[in-house]
C-alpha cells in the first residue's frame, strides 16, 4: 500500500480516510506473517510454484482495483496485496539467485534493481497516459494486467531446475581433457591425468 493507492481509493472509489488508514496498518501487519508463510510454502512446494501463484493472485488484485466500488472490497484487496507483496519480493529474488552463476550474481542483481527502477517510472507513466486517453482511471489497470500476463507466459518457459554452469571452465575441460587447467587461452598449462603420469614416469626408477 502506498500513497498513490490511497489517493486512487479515496478520490476515485470513494473509500473513507479512516478505512484507508486502517487498511494500511492491516497490510503491514499481515505482511509480517505472510513473508514467513511463503518461506514455508516454498520449501514444500518449490519457489517457482509459489511465485507463479503470487503472479495469478496479482492478476486478481488488478481486477479488484479496476472494479472497486465498495469499502469491503477495499479491505479484501488490502489482504490480498499483503499476501502477494511479501511473496513477490522474497520469492522473486530467491528464483533469480538460483538462476544466475555465483560470479555474476552482483551484476545480475544490479540489472534487476535497475529494471525495478525503470518499471517504477514507466508503469505509472503508461497508467496515466491510458487513463488520460480513455478518460477513466480504471482503464489504466489494463497496462499492469497485460504486462503481468506476458510475464507469466515468460515465466512458464524458464527451467528453474537447471543448474547454472561456468561455460568458460566447461569448454576448457572438454578441450584439453585434463583434471585441471591453468594459464590463459593461448598458453594453457594442462595437468596430466594419472594414466598419462604413469606412462611418463622415469624408466630408470625401479619403483
Amino acid at each position: 500500500m502506498c500513497i498513490r493507492d490511497s489517493i486512487y481509493a479515496i478520490s476515485v472509489c470513494g473509500v473513507s480516510h479512516t478505512a484507508v488508514f486502517g487498511a494500511t496498518f492491516l497490510n503491514r501487519s499481515i505482511g509480517v506473517f505472510t513473508s514467513v508463510g511463503w518461506g514455508v510454502a516454498s520449501d514444500r512446494m518449490g519457489a517457482s510454484t509459489c511465485y507463479t501463484a503470487v503472479c495469478y493472485l496479482m492478476l486478481v488484485c488488478i481486477v479488484l482495483c479496476a472494479t472497486l466500488h465498495e469499502e469491503w472490497q477495499y479491505w479484501v484487496l488490502t489482504v490480498l496485496l499483503a499476501i502477494t507483496g511479501t511473496g513477490g519480493f522474497s520469492l522473486g529474488r530467491s528464483l533469480l539467485a538460483s538462476l544466475c552463476p555465483k560470479e555474476k550474481a552482483s551484476e545480475i542483481f544490479g540489472y534487476a534493481a535497475f529494471a525495478g527502477q525503470v518499471s517504477g517510472f514507466v508503469g505509472p507513466l503508461l497508467f496515466s497516459l491510458t487513463a488520460q486517453i480513455t478518460g477513466a482511471p480504471r482503464w489504466g489497470f489494463v497496462v499492469p494486467f497485460v504486462a503481468l500476463g506476458l510475464g507469466i507466459l515468460l515465466l512458464r518457459t524458464i527451467d528453474f531446475e537447471a543448474k547454472p554452469t561456468n561455460d568458460k571452465v566447461g569448454s576448457k575441460s572438454a578441450q584439453y581433457g585434463a583434471i585441471g587447467a591453468v594459464g590463459d587461452e593461448e598458453h594453457p598449462i594442462v595437468c596430466a591425468s594419472e594414466d598419462e603420469s604413469a606412462e611418463q614416469a622415469d624408466p630408470f626408477d625401479p619403483f
